[in-house]
């Protein structure tokens, strides 16, 4: 079964994932630890192109709190992946530390699925003064990712907005081609919803269905 193959010469490459994050109150540490986490709420927004997610967190040490996340890929940016995360209702009153880590590895069941991502890849992921530059091993292909709000402190009701800008490197001068202009989360929204807004009105398509399934 053929899942997604390069076409026309095209590569494939392997790429971390951006939505992995480590969390860590006191001394408890996500990365290093089982936290048990349960899915609440997984509401993607076919209109407006945004994901909806709610989880419900205790550590071992028994805090618990809930993290509610809004993500979106921007249709008028396309280099802009966009999260933000809100602390709900805690038991402890420690501020809760979060970062993003692009070397993140995960433990993946044997499939014949070439999209699956291996532990063993080949992908060299280089820490610049203000972005990652990422090789992959066999094809050489390189992209630049640079994170605004890669690191943060939160408590509850209080939010915190990453951003992720990729962009190819130009190989003859090996430099990154990022657009400087990074718009705040209160304008990509409405830029988001005006877009899948436009793109629906012209589209053979139409949204129905039940909110609740």
């Amino acid at each position: 079964m053929a899942y997604g193959y390069a076409k026309e010469h095209q590569t494939i490459v392997k790429l971390p994932n951006l939505r992995g994050i480590i969390l860590q109150i006191g001394d408890e540490d996500s990365s290093q630890e089982e936290w048990a986490i349960k899915i609440t709420k997984i509401q993607l927004d076919m209109a407006q192109g945004i994901l909806h997610e709610a989880y419900s967190i205790q550590t071992p040490k028994q805090k618990t709190f809930e993290l509610s996340l809004t993500s979106f890929t921007s249709m008028k940016r396309p280099e802009l992946f966009v999260w933000k995360y809100t602390v709900g209702k805690c038991n402890f009153n420690e501020m809760i530390f979060m970062k993003h880590m692009l070397n993140q590895r995960g433990e993946f069941s044997n499939t014949d699925d070439p999209r699956v991502v291996s532990k063993s890849h080949k992908l060299n992921i280089e820490k610049r003064d203000s972005y990652y530059q990422l090789t992959t091993g066999n094809s050489g292909k390189t992209l630049a990712i640079r994170i605004f709000n890669a690191s943060g402190q939160l408590t509850q009701h209080e939010q915190i907005v990453t951003i992720f800008q990729i962009s190819k490197v130009d190989s003859c001068c090996s430099k990154s081609m990022f657009v400087n202009n990074i718009a705040n989360f209160e304008t990509l929204i409405p830029e988001q919803i005006q877009s899948y807004k436009e793109f629906w009105l012209i589209s053979d398509s139409s949204i129905k269905g039940n909110d609740g399934l």
